[in-house]
């Protein structure tokens, strides 16, 4: 859950059902969810191991078979999926890889997405937007120079995220 405080800063809250679920699928993308490989265990056992509930532990795998991390089959254990099945579109994993950290493999494959959408995006906007559109794009890209020029990382990292937003917007494709 996230909360706008006063100021501008962002503060996150984060539920035990949250954490659980973080807490499992960063155990499965470092590969060591335990020491029985592909098979996590069963649910009654996992659950004792971590010191939880049962309907907790079922809470928080549906949440990654959803993401298509694991595969909970009646009596048969905790079935760990191959990550080329993952979802890695969602924002969730996406995260949790970046703090897991990002092999080569992983960035040239972003880097293949990227490929194919931002110029598609980058076009669209173009051809689309409208001057109202467009302008903030300029105020964007001025504030990634101004933190390039200054190395101030953080605010270049908001300001890229910012630039490739009002693409996205300037696009007008409602997915984006």
């Amino acid at each position: 859950m996230r909360t706008k405080s006063s100021s501008s800063d962002t503060v996150f809250r984060t539920t035990l059902h949250d954490q659980l679920v973080r807490h499992l699928a960063l155990r499965i993308m470092r590969g060591n969810p335990n020491e029985l490989g592909p098979i996590l265990t069963t649910q009654a056992v996992l659950a004792r191991h971590l010191k939880i509930s049962r309907n907790a532990l079922r809470e928080a795998l549906k949440v990654l078979a959803a993401k298509g991390m694991v595969e909970v089959g009646a009596g048969t254990g905790i079935h760990i999926r191959p990550d080329n099945e993952w979802n890695m579109l969602d924002p969730g994993l996406l995260q949790w890889r970046c703090e897991v950290g990002v092999d080569q493999k992983f960035a040239r494959n972003l880097c293949r997405i990227r490929l194919l959408l931002e110029p598609w995006a980058a076009e669209a906007a173009v051809s689309q937007a409208t001057e109202e559109g467009i302008r903030p794009l300029f105020t964007a890209y001025q504030a990634m120079v101004d933190s390039d020029r200054t190395g101030n990382y953080e605010a270049y990292k908001d300001a890229d995220v910012q630039f490739h937003l009002i693409i996205g917007r300037a696009s007008q494709n409602i997915y984006w």
